[in-house]
């Protein structure tokens, strides 16, 4: 299985100074996440705290849709480095390599399976004897 993770849109919205706090909504792809206050003094300050906290956030629910797609099975996803690696809810066995071709690290994924698959079978045809 192959996982190319979505684009995720982050807005920061409705900032306002109110009685000296400033409000400030975080959105992804146009569904409200949360609303923030800060108390720091300017503008500039509170706009590079609310980009930190969305960045965070963003990668938070990058990984909670990853798992939600992808479950207990290995997978296949383009790597930070480039290469494609081969993962299992979000971690990655760098033990099965690290691939420039997506179809080659497809592949060793069905080996993979199919090994264990093999040994699983092995396994039950002695213990039930």
């Amino acid at each position: 299985m192959f996982y190319n993770p979505p684009e995720i849109k982050g807005e920061i919205r409705n900032l306002k100074l109110s009685e000296g706090v400033w409000v400030f909504d975080i959105y992804f792809d146009d569904i409200y996440i949360i609303t923030k206050t800060s108390y720091l003094h300017n503008k500039e300050d509170v706009l590079t705290a609310a980009i930190k906290l969305g960045l965070f956030l963003k990668e938070q629910e990058i990984i909670k849709r990853e798992l939600a797609a992808v479950g207990n099975e290995l997978y296949v996803k383009k790597s930070t480095n480039g290469y494609y690696g081969i993962y299992q809810r979000g971690v990655s066995y760098y033990g099965l390599g690290l691939y420039q071709d997506k179809q080659a690290a497809l592949d060793k994924v069905a080996e993979f399976n199919a090994q264990v698959e093999a040994n699983w079978t092995s396994w039950k045809s002695w213990c039930y004897r």
